[in-house]
């Protein structure tokens, strides 16, 4: 039987973990000098076990749209909470003018939760929609927002965060939503010449720095997470 090197094997996952160590500590250190409230957690269960705790009875809470949200399970722990009111677009059965009316609701939440699309590595968020009501949300009304975010989402600067949201985030997206848009016929956003009505990078929000330093909360994740 032929020996192999383990030890030497190993330096692959440790070479990454490494890596990433070191790009969140950068990123880290970049938020908080713009004034952004940051909490790291290894494991997304961490993570939602303390913000669960900081969502304070008798609270209006509302959610973005978020394939981040789902992965962490915390719109299900949201849901079973009876002590607040939650603007559920996720509920099984609603229909299209209810989820429009939680849209409405999340603009005065006391509390938002979100994912983002891009996070730079000197602090700043990047966030393209389609219809404006989750940038909304993160810029103004609710008191408190919480962003959740995986580590894949972290990038160079802000051109990359572009690239990276017309050429990963939205192509998917639009795919979930069987959308015929040049990205989902060919895999390659076109975003400069795509016209479609149905289009959904409509706005570019580009976050630097919270107006209120006690508003924005970002919750940095050690895993990959989201689109």
């Amino acid at each position: 039987m032929v020996e192999l090197d383990k030890e030497r094997m190993n330096w692959f996952p440790q070479g990454e973990k490494k890596y990433y160590d070191m790009i969140i500590q950068r990123t880290i250190e970049a938020l908080k000098k713009h004034y952004f409230k940051v909490k790291f957690f290894p494991k997304k269960e961490e993570a939602v076990e303390w913000l669960m705790e900081k969502i304070p009875a008798g609270s209006t809470v509302g959610i973005g749209g978020s394939y981040t949200l789902i992965q962490t399970g915390i719109i299900e722990k949201l849901a079973n909470r009876s002590d607040i009111t939650f603007y559920n677009r996720w509920k099984k059965g609603i229909d299209g003018k209810e989820e429009t009316k939680t849209r409405h609701q999340n603009l005065s939440a006391d509390i938002f939760i979100s994912g983002s699309n891009a996070l730079t590595i000197d602090g700043k968020l990047v966030n393209i929609d389609g219809m404006g009501n989750r940038i909304a949300a993160m810029l103004f009304g609710p008191k408190r927002v919480y962003f959740i975010i995986g580590k894949n989402k972290i990038v160079k600067d802000v051109e990359t965060a572009i690239q990276r949201i017309h050429n990963i985030a939205a192509p998917k997206n639009a795919a979930r939503y069987s959308l015929d848009l040049p990205c989902t016929r060919t895999g390659i956003c076109a975003w400069e010449d795509c016209t479609e009505p149905q289009r959904i990078c409509n706005f570019t929000l580009i976050i630097e720095r919270p107006f209120n330093a006690r508003r924005m909360h970002i919750i940095l994740i050690g895993e990959d997470l989201g689109f």
